[in-house]
């Protein structure tokens, strides 16, 4: 804008000195005065300079002023020599070289202007490129700062990738459309027992058991479609010939053309899993019930059995303490016994006397064992019991045939042995004497052959009824065969006191005895021998004296007793 206006000044100054010019020429040439008709001298003047123009050219006299002005200039410039003249004319020099000069000052004063407002241009432009620069500069580093974070940030993603592709607790595989491995991480090999390369050069069903590969190319079509899956398990073959059951999520990616699956090893929960439905299974069909508690006692759980054995339904039980099954027949010192076994051993075992829900009371053999969590803590108590009853049913019967007479009840010679040491080591503890007393029945051989042995047998049962009731509780009567008896007289301060329970066994034994009608007797001859003595002596030596003694008494002439060795025994006492 400045430079146009400048343009403009130039141009208006150089025309207005040439019109200067040119009117200061003209009035210096041909001067005019106050007679419009020229003077014969400036005509003559003329003439003789200029030739005249034609007549056409030429003013009349009768002109106006202004109109010979006029044809004066027309025939000035018109007229070559004019020119000539004017610029000839040191004036005009001078005025020329005045104008050239200011026009040179113009020039260079335009010039001087355009460079200076070239140069503050520039140096505004430079500024401008300058900040530009550095504006510049500035995107560039943060560019280059954004794009090196987001090449770190893409080779972290990548690493964390990669780490989680190649950790050892998942097995993390991909896939191409023909189920063909592409990629597969390590934990395989820790898995299935193959290399990666050997699991890369077959497809992956080859690896699944034959009773899988259906199920497992059902999953990979339903891939193939677009769809997922999660939960699916199969079996795949190890390299030690075991099986290894898998747990899988996959993906497809159908961009791309490949699956992803990752897998986990479930073989162990497996296992847990079948062994819990076996212990499920257990713990429903056992005939043993079964009772779990929790640490203070409370039940949880029983099983069918439970209910069958004691009576009571599983609702009726739960959340009640395990003590309502309490029969009373243990005291407080053998519960107590129980749960120091249970604290210090985590088991116990033993048989125990509980009651049924009608109120029966029955025996069963307890097995209590301790479960305990994580942290070493006793978190349940299960118990695993049976009843018993028929065992001791049986038990008893084994031991009465054991250590009781079949025909009178009474113990025989084996239960004998044992309450005779028994009795013997209460006397030594408490400094007390027992008796010995060796029976046998006098005319008992013909009653057997005059009336049989069912008469026989009766008269025994008879007898051993009438010796029994003539002894106390602590006091024993044993039969050890045939018409034999040994009775255990206990707790006798002196030796001699067991004379009055010798003659009432004596008198016993002589009552009358009816045999289906028939009258029958018999006597009884006693052989008695003492403990302690003087020096220490076994029962069945005792047994041995006082079946002397009994000897004795059958040549005195029976019906009585007698003492093994009297006078030694007396002396003892």
């Amino acid at each position: 804008m400045l430079r146009s206006y400048l343009r403009k000044v130039f141009g208006i100054s150089i025309s207005a000195l040439f019109a200067v010019s040119y009117v200061t020429a003209a009035t210096a040439a041909y001067p005019v005065d106050d007679n419009p008709v020229l003077r014969p001298a400036d005509s003559m003047t003329l003439e003789a300079k200029t030739p005249l123009p034609p007549p056409e050219y030429q003013l009349s006299a009768k002109e106006p002023a202004n109109s010979s002005s006029f044809a004066a200039s027309g025939s000035v410039l018109e007229n070559p020599d004019f020119f000539t003249t004017v610029w000839n004319s040191p004036k005009i020099l001078q005025l020329a070289s005045t104008l050239l000069a200011i026009g040179v000052l113009a020039s260079a004063f335009w010039r001087y202007l355009l460079i200076s407002t070239h140069n503050r241009q520039l140096r505004r432009t430079q500024a401008e490129l300058m900040s530009l620069n550095e504006t510049l500069d500035t995107h560039v580093q943060e560019r280059t700062r954004q794009l090196t974070r987001e090449i770190e940030g893409r080779k972290r993603s990548q690493k964390i990738l990669e780490t989680f592709f190649n950790q050892s607790q998942t097995l993390n595989l991909v896939l191409d459309s023909d189920a063909n491995i592409v990629r597969i991480n390590k934990a395989w090999e820790s898995v299935l027992g193959f290399s990666r390369s050997e699991l890369k050069s077959k497809p992956l069903v080859e690896f699944v058991i034959a009773e899988d590969h259906d199920k497992t190319n059902e999953l990979l079509e339903n891939l193939q479609q677009g769809g997922k899956a999660d939960g699916f398990e199969n079996r795949w073959h190890c390299a030690d010939g075991s099986i290894a059951t898998l747990r899988w999520s996959a993906r497809p990616d159908t961009k791309n053309q490949l699956f992803y699956g990752s897998a986990q090893n479930i073989t162990s929960e497996k296992a847990s899993e079948e062994a819990l439905k076996l212990s499920a299974s257990v713990f429903t069909a056992a005939d043993e019930g079964i009772m779990i508690t929790d640490p203070r006692g409370i039940i949880i759980d029983v099983n069918e059995a439970f209910s069958e054995i004691t009576g009571f339904e599983k609702s009726e039980v739960l959340g009640q303490n395990a003590n309502m099954l309490d029969s009373g027949k243990q005291d407080a010192e053998f519960y107590s016994n129980m749960w120091r076994s249970l604290s210090e051993t985590g088991a116990w075992r033993g048989e125990i006397w509980n009651r049924t829900k009608d109120g029966r009371i029955y025996p069963e053999l307890l097995t209590i064992s301790a479960v305990e969590d994580s942290d070493g803590n006793t978190a349940n108590f299960v118990g695993l019991f049976s009843d018993i009853s028929r065992i001791k049913e049986y038990e008893r019967e084994l031991e009465q045939l054991a250590q009781y007479d079949g025909l009178t009840g009474l113990p025989n010679r084996v239960l004998l042995a044992d309450r005779l040491n028994q009795a013997m080591a209460r006397a030594r503890r408490h400094h007390q004497s027992i008796a010995i007393a060796f029976l046998d029945l006098d005319g008992f051989k013909a009653v057997n052959d005059t009336h049989g042995h069912a008469a026989g047998d009766q008269l025994l049962i008879e007898v051993a009824n009438r010796f029994k009731s003539t002894l106390r509780e602590e006091d024993t009567l044993a039969r050890i065969g045939g018409d034999e008896f040994v009775a255990i007289i206990t707790d006798l301060k002196a030796p001699m006191d067991c004379i009055g329970t010798l003659e009432r066994i004596k008198s016993a034994a002589a009552e009358k005895l009816d045999l289906e009608g028939a009258q029958a007797s018999v006597t009884a001859s006693i052989g008695v021998t003492f403990y302690p003595q003087g020096e220490e002596i076994a029962g069945d030596q005792l047994e041995r004296q006082a079946d002397q003694a009994m000897y004795q008494a059958k040549l005195g002439g029976r019906n009585r007793y007698h003492f093994f060795e009297q006078e030694h025994v007396r002396a003892s006492a």
